[in-house]
């Protein structure tokens, strides 16, 4: 999965806590950093404590993304009061793909194909953007992004879309977050932030990441 590392502000925003800024990003107070994807192998034991690593897809087969902040398979639901907006989007693969977004349930966006051995950065996916359709975040919306095996063998390969949650006038997200277990599926509530987390039901313990620090203080 890619990194994205941290960074001190310049010394001009020393004294503006609304911005911060990080190579190659840059989040004000009200916006938070989601990242949708996946590492799909053969090579490792699975399931994973890492929600994001699943087995290889099957030709003919397609994924969607996870929220690799909870473990849980997109579509996800954009409340209503924000604008969701992709930014960047890393992929690697090793058959021929096909990526869609859809927004709402109808296909909006998407980055086309690729083949084998591809390894690429996609840049400005404005398309896959609520406040396009919705600018004063009046209603919900749901967004999600699926990746499809048309090639001939099982695919391998990762997949990364980096996405801005914008807050427009409205209350603060909720301060718990539902995680999914990565070996057997349930559903735990945890505190905003948590990245290792012991299921309720199986007590096996999985990990998720945390972005929350993507944010201005």
């Amino acid at each position: 999965m890619a990194i994205l590392s941290y960074s001190t502000p310049s010394p001009d925003l020393q004294g503006d806590l609304s911005v911060i800024q990080r190579p190659g990003l840059s989040l004000k107070k009200n916006q938070t950093l989601l990242v949708f994807g996946f590492l799909l192998t053969d090579r490792v034991v699975l399931p994973s404590s890492y929600s994001w690593v699943k087995n290889g897809l099957a030709a003919g087969g397609s994924r969607h993304a996870i929220d690799i902040s909870t473990g849980l398979d997109l579509p996800y639901t954009v409340p209503a009061g924000y604008t969701l907006r992709s930014i960047a989007a890393d992929f690697s693969n090793n058959q021929d793909i096909e990526m869609l977004y859809s927004i709402d349930g109808e296909i909006a966006a998407g980055e086309g194909f690729a083949g084998p051995g591809a390894n690429d950065r996609m840049q400005g996916l404005f398309s896959l953007g609520t406040d396009f359709i919705d600018p004063t975040a009046a209603l919900p919306h749901t967004i999600d992004a699926v990746m499809y095996n048309i090639g001939f063998g099982v695919l391998n390969g990762l997949w990364d879309i980096y996405c801005i949650l914008e807050e427009i006038g409205t209350p603060p997200l909720p301060a718990t977050k539902d995680c999914k277990c990565s070996f057997c599926e349930a559903i735990t509530t945890v505190a905003k932030g948590t990245t290792r987390i012991v299921c309720g039901t199986c007590g096996k313990l999985f990990i998720v990441r945390d972005f929350t620090r993507f944010k201005g203080s």
